[in-house]
């Protein structure tokens, strides 16, 4: 009779702790899912987004051809920022939002390149003519203050936030594509024909250095205590030149060592116009899952939080949609 009352009462005490109901996640703990992708209603203006970046849990922005989109209550309502009037045919290749007020970006086309600079949120915009061959390929900021741009015959550095800038072009190089640092001192800026800078010190000093390959370097991401880089259609390992990856050129966003996602166009024989694709990864990319979002441009994708990622997908039918994949750190 004990036994029986006893089993009863640890019944009731689970039914009522857990309404009798089984337990199931919103989502495998550790794995990212494309399963897990929920779409976001908005008014986000109608374009096509190439860039997605998040300071904090609500506040975004993403970079169309001629406006950057914000948004300050996690991505469903978004008010547009005027870039610089530039050019007919120029366009802005980056922007690096350091805070709500101050946003970094270079602009140009295939005869100028510029930097471009505003410290109250995109009101009023000042402009540096870099006088180089055509738009500079990256930039990258530190902080307020120091920051580097490289380019065609482009290398130079700034520490007092883009008024005045040193020339660190070297006589054997030409073509800077890439600039990324680890933290304050350990940085890379990636060459063609697999070669790279290195600086221990801030960007005071460099060092070139040789991957083994002879594909040109692209994006770098410092992933834990390694250092990876795009190359023409493949990810690789900047210590040995191993091919990581196969599936996109340029914009991985890698949560730890093993879960990454991308997205890429995946072009069919005939059309002008791809599918856009996005791969997610929890090996490392040794296995991956793919979703077809449509036929249209790259998705463009940020880490907005702990456990949250945004995609902006555009595509001819349904132009533009925001989807939110959630996941779990172990």
């Amino acid at each position: 009779m004990k036994k029986t009352v006893y089993f009863l009462l640890t019944v009731l005490c689970l039914c009522n702790f857990g309404s009798c109901k089984e337990y199931k996640p919103e989502f495998q703990t550790g794995v990212l899912s494309l399963d897990s992708l929920e779409e976001l209603s908005s008014n986000l203006p109608i374009a096509f987004y190439r860039n997605l970046q998040f300071l904090n849990e609500t506040t975004g922005y993403a970079l169309a051809n001629n406006f950057i989109a914000k948004t300050i209550d996690g991505g469903i309502n978004w008010t547009i920022i005027d870039l610089p009037s530039m050019p007919q045919n120029a366009y802005v290749s980056k922007v690096q939002f350091i805070d709500n007020q101050t946003y970094y970006a270079i602009a140009g086309d295939n005869t100028f390149g510029c930097f471009y600079k505003t410290t109250d949120g995109g009101k009023n915009w000042s402009v540096i003519d870099f006088n180089t061959y055509e738009c500079p390929h990256n930039l990258f900021f530190l902080n307020n203050n120091v920051g580097f741009v490289v380019g065609k015959g482009l290398f130079r550095k700034t520490t007092d936030g883009g008024n005045t800038w040193t020339d660190l072009k070297r006589e054997d190089t030409f073509m800077y594509l890439g600039v990324n640092f680890k933290n304050q001192q350990e940085g890379i800026v990636t060459l063609f024909n697999g070669e790279y800078l290195k600086t221990d010190d801030g960007g005071n000093t460099w060092q070139k250095m040789k991957c083994n390959t002879d594909m040109h370097l692209y994006d770098i991401y410092f992933v834990e205590n390694k250092i990876y880089v795009s190359a023409w259609g493949s990810l690789l390992d900047l210590e040995n030149g191993n091919i990581i990856s196969e599936i996109g050129i340029s914009d991985y966003l890698f949560i730890d060592a093993n879960k990454c996602i991308v997205s890429e166009i995946r072009w069919e024989e005939e059309g002008f116009f791809g599918n856009t694709e996005i791969y997610i990864t929890n090996d490392g990319w040794k296995t991956y899952n793919q979703k077809t979002m449509g036929t249209g441009y790259k998705a463009a994708i940020a880490k907005i939080s702990y456990n949250k990622i945004m995609i902006i997908t555009t595509t001819l039918t349904s132009l533009n949609k925001i989807y939110i994949l959630k996941y779990i750190i172990q």
